[in-house]
């Protein structure tokens, strides 16, 4: 009988162990999510910041400005589409609009038309500042 005991507590022990691996496994995978999805929002900060930094620009050189900027084409891996709504930039992942960011766009004239719909695919852009609108397109 005494061999039997020693089988069935090693059986436990080793469950034991899995349980331990299956709970640290777990607990990194969802450490693993929360860091990218806050790595996400801070990648498209800085790409709300870049642009509105450069709308801010555009106005300080005056009416008829052209500034050529580029964008990552991918951030985490994925595309991003940036709009604009009313005096607010929207970027949002293509694949999964729940990632997305809004940001204000200060400073700019009521009399203004922010006009800007593209995808991150294009990498290049480039902001015109005219007496009507204010535009972001494909270069």
């Amino acid at each position: 009988m005494k061999g039997q005991y020693e089988v069935v507590n090693e059986v436990f022990l080793f469950m034991l162990g899995i349980l331990i691996v299956t709970i640290i496994a777990a607990s990194l995978e969802t450490v693993k999510t929360s860091l990218l999805s806050l790595n996400l929002k801070r990648n498209y900060e800085q790409v709300a910041t870049l642009i509105t930094s450069l709308v801010v620009h555009s106005f300080v050189a005056g009416e008829n400005t052209t500034l050529s900027f580029t964008l990552p084409s991918l951030i985490a891996e994925e595309v991003y589409s940036m709009n604009c709504e009313g005096n607010e930039l929207r970027i949002e992942e293509l694949n999964n609009p729940l990632n997305n960011l809004t940001y204000p766009l200060f400073n700019i004239p009521i009399e203004k038309t922010v006009a800007c719909s593209e995808l991150s695919s294009a990498r290049y852009f480039y902001l015109r500042n005219t007496a009507q609108n204010l535009s972001i397109r494909r270069w």
